[in-house]
């Protein structure tokens, strides 16, 4: 099969960011791509449900609030909308979302992938080794083993 026809497959790319210089790189990418291509770019930001503990006779209760997840979505707004207007900027198709997690950060992202039907995601990752990556996980390592579609991930 010959590259083009392989590449005319991508009609939606989906790239989750946060406001690392990692993820810019791979909005960056995925935007020369999705030109290239003719894809539409879904950009999203994953903002995890704020909680705070509270124990009642010994057992853990878990709280929402509102003021923090409000706080949570202001911020993920300020970095979210800029790369947005950057990439449509250039002609290609940009939609944005926020989306809220309220366990793992992975299952948001690969089931908005698939409820989007995304054709590809594209994502940075901090290139973390060693003890770090054992201690804190890896979010782009997730989506690549549980995402159901192909995953690039941008160094």
């Amino acid at each position: 099969m010959e590259i083009r026809r392989i590449l005319g497959l991508i009609t939606k790319i989906l790239v989750p960011i946060d406001e690392s210089s990692q993820a810019a790189k791979a909005a960056d990418y995925a935007g020369n791509l999705a030109e290239t291509v003719g894809a539409d770019i879904l950009l999203i930001t994953v903002v995890s449900l704020p909680r705070f503990t509270t124990f009642m006779e010994g057992t853990p209760s878990y709280t929402i609030t509102d003021e923090l997840l409000e706080k949570d979505m202001k911020y993920a707004e300020g970095y979210l909308e800029p790369t947005a207007r950057r990439l449509a900027a250039t002609g290609v198709k940009v939609t944005s979302k926020i989306v809220k997690a309220e366990a793992s950060v992975v299952n948001a992202i690969c089931n908005t992938a698939n409820d989007e039907k995304a054709d590809l995601i594209i994502m940075g990752t901090t290139g973390m080794t060693g003890l770090k990556r054992i201690l804190l996980g890896s979010i782009s390592s997730g989506v690549v083993t549980y995402a159901h579609c192909p995953v690039l991930v941008v160094r």
